[in-house]
């Protein structure tokens, strides 16, 4: 793994909000810390650009002992055992007809997450936002969608 994509690794399983975000797959889980280490693996797989690729990674021996190093060292703690597209398959049939329902509790989630960390870093200020039909420059984000 080259070391850019390892930083990028690290940040996905030290990211906060994590724990939120998995909530609502607590009931179909045996414990928490699985259901937070499948969503960090949700996330990580942009990074690594396939779920194949990202199982071979993270079955890469010491790769998954650091990643819970990393988290660990934010105060995460995840499942010994590292996430696989396999137990995301088995979640996904354990949820069964709730699935839509959780994954609107997820977004839903997702979106107070973002709102909060946006807030924490002085951005999404109620007091400045103004009129959403006329956004002020320093309020708007620009992207092109390239990573």
């Amino acid at each position: 793994m080259s070391r850019g994509m390892s930083s990028q690794l690290d940040a996905v399983f030290a990211m906060p909000g994590l724990e939120q975000i998995a909530r609502p797959l607590f009931p179909y889980v045996p414990r928490d810390t699985d259901a937070v280490a499948l969503v960090a693996y949700l996330a990580s797989r942009p990074v690594l650009r396939s779920a194949n690729a990202a199982d071979g990674e993270l079955s890469y021996p010491g790769v998954w002992d650091r990643l819970r190093g990393v988290a660990d060292g934010v105060g995460r703690e995840l499942s010994k055992k590292a996430p696989t597209f396999d137990k995301l398959r088995h979640l996904r049939d354990r949820i069964g007809g709730d699935l839509d329902d959780v994954l609107v509790a997820m977004q839903i989630e997702f979106t107070l997450e973002a709102l909060k960390l946006a807030r924490l870093v002085g951005l999404a200020d109620p007091a400045t936002v103004g009129d959403l039909t006329l956004p002020v420059r320093a309020n708007t984000l620009y992207a092109d969608g390239w990573s």
